[in-house]
């Protein structure tokens, strides 16, 4: 039985996969798990692999989306990074970045709002 946070989850990763092809971005693959965790959506804009977590809630939340990408997170997230470039032999000149996109639905059923974060780093 899918959850109703996993619906809503996938719901965040279709719109935030719409949301790139519409500024640019070729997806390449989706949710692409190793044991560091999943990177959910993988995509290419121009010569650039872009790898994005995606973190979806509902306005009201206590702890919304941007919080949850935290430092222990993106950590986690490069080893996944770099088991993706090994595991599809990609070049080690391959130039990448780590985005997020945070999908916030709001109750009454209007469009959510669509944040993209560029090129995240840990310094």
């Amino acid at each position: 039985m899918i959850t109703q946070k996993r619906r809503i989850g996938d719901k965040g990763e279709e719109l935030a996969c719409r949301f790139l092809e519409e500024n640019g971005h070729v997806i390449v693959e989706r949710n692409f798990p190793c044991k560091f965790g999943e990177i959910d959506i993988i995509a290419k804009k121009w010569n650039t692999l872009v790898f994005v977590e995606v973190k979806t809630a509902y306005r009201g939340n206590v702890l919304f989306a941007q919080e949850n990408v935290t430092r222990n997170k993106i950590r986690k997230f490069i080893k996944s990074i770099d088991v993706y470039l090994l595991a599809r032999k990609i070049k080690s000149d391959q130039q990448w970045q780590m985005d997020a996109i945070l999908v916030k639905f709001n109750f009454a059923g209007n469009s959510p709002e669509i944040t993209q974060i560029e090129n995240i780093n840990i310094n």
